[in-house]
């Protein structure tokens, strides 16, 4: 039987290989044999991907979480739809928003066309169309408006409550600056605070002040004086010490201003942006 080694040579010698389209087009995102490599999305970190499962009730967490999961992952952009259609990020948002909603959900969504519809399907469906939404944000607006920070509570822990609150207002569209936050938490913490709250608001700029800056003062204040505190009550004694000098300089005791005893809350006239 005759040679069947075609003219172009053997492998040895130099043939021309089989390349696929994608290569012969330019495409360098095959390997050096010829083969395609699939490429994951690019992250931030190696740290492993856990999707959330939402729920009934958690839709505004189960939002902030896939947002923060999506951004590294290079897809959210595609469910913002602000930039250029890409189809490759269309398609791994669309597969990650699969992989964190129940069956019944993932149904509801199928035919969706792009991750921005399925997205926006699953709002509607939590959260309600936009006349729902507007009254639970006024709903949850009231609550705010409402919040004081009791006695034996903590900056932090009532910190928390209040950013909590905030975050799911934010997340129906609404608009609260980090400049109405403060002012609301200084106009809910007792009047305890009413010295380092005034110092803040003088020599501080609440139009650039980050809200975790403000807790942190007010955190700071309040664990300096429940260290002073520790030996007894530290208002009671500067009120002493206040009467026994106007005493001794011939005056009469004079208890005004500021004593926060009654441990009522310092309430004031909020301005509201909305």
């Amino acid at each position: 039987m005759g040679d069947r080694t075609p003219a172009t040579g053997g492998r040895g010698s130099g043939a021309a290989r089989y390349q696929t389209p994608a290569r012969r087009a330019g495409n360098d995102g095959g390997n050096a044999d010829g083969t395609v490599a699939v490429r994951a999305p690019l992250r931030a970190t190696n740290v492993p991907v856990q999707y959330p499962m939402l729920t009934e009730t958690n839709y505004s967490l189960w939002a902030v979480k896939m947002k923060i999961i999506m951004r590294p992952l290079g897809v959210w952009s595609a469910v913002e739809g602000d930039a250029e259609y890409d189809e490759q990020k269309d398609e791994g948002a669309f597969a990650a928003i699969s992989q964190s909603v129940p069956d019944s959900v993932m149904m509801a969504i199928a035919e969706c066309d792009t991750a921005r519809e399925a997205w926006e399907a699953i709002r509607r469906m939590r959260v309600g169309e936009d006349r729902v939404k507007k009254a639970r944000v006024k709903q949850l607006k009231r609550q705010l408006d409402r919040m004081e920070m009791d006695d034996g509570e903590s900056v932090t822990v009532f910190a928390q409550k209040l950013t909590t609150l905030v975050a799911e207002i934010r997340s129906l569209g609404e608009t609260i600056k980090d400049e109405s936050v403060i002012e609301i938490l200084f106009g809910a913490v007792p009047s305890r605070f009413a010295d380092i709250v005034n110092t803040i608001e003088q020599w501080g700029d609440l139009t650039t002040m980050p809200v975790s800056e403000a807790v942190g003062r007010l955190a700071a204040f309040e664990d300096n004086n429940r260290r002073r505190d520790r030996g007894g009550n530290h208002e009671q004694l500067m009120l002493v010490t206040r009467a026994l000098e106007q005493l001794m300089k011939g005056k009469k005791p004079s208890y005004s201003a500021g004593s926060s005893g009654s441990g009522k809350k310092r309430r004031w006239q909020r301005q509201w942006p909305w």
